[in-house]
């Protein structure tokens, strides 16, 4: 079965962080510092991240997958309320996977059914769970909504519209984040076993709070994702769309291009209203 590689969808916000340190400048202007911009997508990353190791346990691969760290997967049968089965995903102490990461604690995925089944739900909620020492708090909810098309929320519980969080080592500080989108298969998804005609658009909202304490609201707008542009360039880099994220400040925002052409260029805008064309 064709899986949707949901590490795709990282890209929503490392494109939008990337410009903090290794995108190259198409101007020698020196660009802003922002340490909100890096925070959520670190939010989003690592949310990433435990949706893709669950994918990998429902189907089978957790020990193989690149992300897994091969850890310890116990699958049981259960009813509760719609849920058939569970998956346990424990990575032990400080167990460092083949990605690099180490990673400790569980991961508990719950799950009424097959990914691509319509209706399908997907819960994965940590368990003194940690990455790179940073604790990871909260849950991601996944629906299957008609097929091809999936709403995906991150919060604190299940079913509850609390803040996850990022418990930085060392008093370095919480994150806290929450987030909804519609991500929509719009090609691809009748060609099993082939990934590189696969696109995705990925709309929807996401709020939290920096560790300084600045609070910021963001607004996705049809990202469009390519995997042809991944075997391009081997970044996960929208072809198209914009992210805005609005704070007490103003309004920083990325703009990724029309969705046609596979490149790396974008548009930021930062806040004082100076735009920076940047290729990452």
């Amino acid at each position: 079965m064709k899986r949707i590689a949901s590490i795709i969808f990282a890209v929503v916000f490392v494109a939008t962080a990337c410009y903090l340190s290794s995108c190259r400048k198409k101007k020698e202007e020196a660009l802003p510092n922002d340490g909100l911009t890096t925070e959520s997508n670190e939010a989003q990353s690592q949310w990433d991240d435990v949706l893709k190791i669950s994918e990998d346990a429902i189907n089978g691969q957790g020990e193989s997958s690149r992300t897994s760290a091969n850890p310890t997967i116990t699958k049981e049968t259960i009813s509760e309320g719609n849920f058939i089965g569970k998956i346990t995903i424990d990575f032990g102490t400080n167990t460092v996977g083949n990605d690099g990461r180490t990673r400790s604690g569980q991961l508990i995925v719950k799950y009424t059914g097959k990914y691509r089944t319509t209706g399908t739900i997907i819960q994965s909620t940590t368990q003194n769970y940690f990455v790179n020492g940073k604790q990871i708090v909260g849950c991601r909810t996944v629906k299957n909504t008609n097929g091809t098309v999936f709403s995906v929320m991150d919060s604190a519980l299940p079913d509850s519209t609390g803040f996850a969080q990022i418990i930085y080592p060392n008093g370095g500080g919480t994150t806290t984040w929450k987030s909804t989108r519609t991500r929509t298969w719009t090609a691809g998804s009748s060609t099993i076993g082939t990934l590189s005609d696969d696109v995705y658009s990925v709309s929807g909202s996401a709020s939290g709070v920096s560790k300084e304490g600045k609070a910021y609201t963001m607004t996705i707008t049809n990202l469009i994702v390519k995997l042809e542009c991944f075997f391009t360039y081997y970044i996960y880099m929208p072809a198209g769309g914009t992210i805005d994220i609005v704070t007490t400040e103003g309004t920083r925002s990325v703009n990724y291009g029309n969705g046609v052409s596979c490149d790396r260029d974008v548009t930021f805008t930062a806040i004082d209203g100076k735009m920076y064309e940047l290729s990452l």
